[in-house]
Protein backbone atom coordinates (compact mmCIF):
# COMPACT_ATOMS: atom_id res chain seq x y z
CA UNK A 1 0.00 0.00 0.00
CA UNK A 2 1.62 3.47 -1.23
CA UNK A 3 0.20 6.34 0.27
CA UNK A 4 1.55 9.24 -1.30
CA UNK A 5 1.60 13.06 -1.86
CA UNK A 6 1.17 15.84 -4.60
CA UNK A 7 4.87 16.98 -4.41
CA UNK A 8 6.50 13.47 -5.26
CA UNK A 9 7.84 12.92 -8.71
CA UNK A 10 5.53 10.45 -10.08
CA UNK A 11 7.99 8.64 -12.20
CA UNK A 12 8.14 6.92 -8.54
CA UNK A 13 4.92 5.39 -9.05
CA UNK A 14 6.83 3.16 -11.62
CA UNK A 15 8.99 1.29 -9.19
CA UNK A 16 6.31 0.05 -7.08
CA UNK A 17 4.73 -3.65 -7.83
CA UNK A 18 1.99 -4.28 -9.76
CA UNK A 19 -0.89 -4.79 -7.68
CA UNK A 20 -0.02 -2.58 -5.27
CA UNK A 21 -3.10 -0.35 -4.11
CA UNK A 22 -2.12 3.56 -4.67
CA UNK A 23 -3.70 6.43 -3.00
CA UNK A 24 -2.61 10.46 -3.75
CA UNK A 25 -3.19 12.46 -0.62
CA UNK A 26 -1.53 15.43 -2.29
CA UNK A 27 -2.48 19.08 -1.72
CA UNK A 28 -1.60 21.57 -3.36
CA UNK A 29 -2.88 25.81 -2.66
CA UNK A 30 -6.15 25.60 -2.47
CA UNK A 31 -6.63 22.19 -3.56
CA UNK A 32 -6.48 19.30 -0.97
CA UNK A 33 -7.58 15.46 -1.89
CA UNK A 34 -8.21 14.88 1.87
CA UNK A 35 -7.84 16.96 4.86
CA UNK A 36 -4.84 15.91 7.03
CA UNK A 37 -7.23 13.98 9.83
CA UNK A 38 -8.57 12.07 7.35
CA UNK A 39 -4.97 11.22 5.86
CA UNK A 40 -4.11 10.28 9.63
CA UNK A 41 -7.24 7.88 9.45
CA UNK A 42 -6.34 6.46 6.43
CA UNK A 43 -2.52 5.56 7.34
CA UNK A 44 -4.31 4.24 11.01
CA UNK A 45 -6.90 2.05 9.49
CA UNK A 46 -4.62 0.95 6.41
CA UNK A 47 -2.09 0.12 9.41
CA UNK A 48 -4.76 -1.83 11.36
CA UNK A 49 -5.94 -4.08 8.44
CA UNK A 50 -2.74 -5.59 8.66
CA UNK A 51 -1.31 -4.06 5.10
CA UNK A 52 2.24 -2.73 4.60
CA UNK A 53 1.84 0.85 4.61
CA UNK A 54 4.56 3.08 2.78
CA UNK A 55 4.22 7.05 3.06
CA UNK A 56 5.97 8.75 0.34
CA UNK A 57 6.28 12.20 0.94
CA UNK A 58 7.91 14.88 -0.84
CA UNK A 59 9.84 18.01 -0.09
CA UNK A 60 10.91 18.40 3.57
CA UNK A 61 8.32 16.36 5.40
CA UNK A 62 9.33 17.39 8.71
CA UNK A 63 9.26 21.16 7.65
CA UNK A 64 5.77 21.62 6.40
CA UNK A 65 4.85 18.23 5.24
CA UNK A 66 2.88 17.87 8.93
CA UNK A 67 4.94 14.64 9.08
CA UNK A 68 4.99 14.80 12.82
CA UNK A 69 1.30 14.44 12.78
CA UNK A 70 1.27 11.60 11.16
CA UNK A 71 3.58 9.73 13.01
CA UNK A 72 1.92 10.84 16.57
CA UNK A 73 -1.61 9.68 15.35
CA UNK A 74 -0.25 6.68 14.32
CA UNK A 75 2.16 6.14 17.56
CA UNK A 76 -1.68 7.37 19.60
CA UNK A 77 -3.11 4.06 18.20
CA UNK A 78 -0.14 2.06 18.96
CA UNK A 79 0.99 1.51 16.00
CA UNK A 80 4.68 1.22 15.86
CA UNK A 81 6.36 3.33 13.13
CA UNK A 82 9.81 2.05 12.81
CA UNK A 83 11.05 -1.64 12.75
CA UNK A 84 6.94 -2.42 12.35
CA UNK A 85 5.78 -5.12 10.42
CA UNK A 86 3.12 -2.83 8.60
CA UNK A 87 4.26 0.31 8.85
CA UNK A 88 8.35 2.01 8.51
CA UNK A 89 8.68 5.54 8.47
CA UNK A 90 11.90 6.54 6.85
CA UNK A 91 12.69 9.73 6.20
CA UNK A 92 15.81 10.97 3.72
CA UNK A 93 15.82 14.74 4.81
CA UNK A 94 17.17 18.12 3.25
CA UNK A 95 20.47 18.71 3.49
CA UNK A 96 20.10 21.63 5.78
CA UNK A 97 20.84 20.89 9.68
CA UNK A 98 17.48 21.83 10.43
CA UNK A 99 16.22 19.77 7.79
CA UNK A 100 17.87 16.65 9.49
CA UNK A 101 17.31 17.29 12.73
CA UNK A 102 13.12 17.21 11.98
CA UNK A 103 13.58 14.17 10.23
CA UNK A 104 15.76 12.30 13.29
CA UNK A 105 12.83 13.12 15.53
CA UNK A 106 13.48 16.37 16.37
CA UNK A 107 10.85 18.81 16.86
CA UNK A 108 8.99 19.78 13.45
CA UNK A 109 10.25 23.22 12.65
CA UNK A 110 6.88 24.05 11.62
CA UNK A 111 4.82 22.73 14.41
CA UNK A 112 3.45 25.62 16.48
CA UNK A 113 3.00 23.41 19.36
CA UNK A 114 7.01 21.91 19.51
CA UNK A 115 8.63 24.69 17.40
CA UNK A 116 11.73 26.22 19.50
CA UNK A 117 13.97 29.03 18.91
CA UNK A 118 17.57 28.64 20.14
CA UNK A 119 19.12 32.08 20.93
Amino acid sequence: MLIYDALIDTRLLDFTIENCEKICVGKRSGRHSMKQEEINMLLIEKAKEGAHVVRLKGGDPFVFGRGNEEVDALTEEGIETSNSRHFLLHCSAGTCRNSGDGAEGQPELSCNDRAFCRR
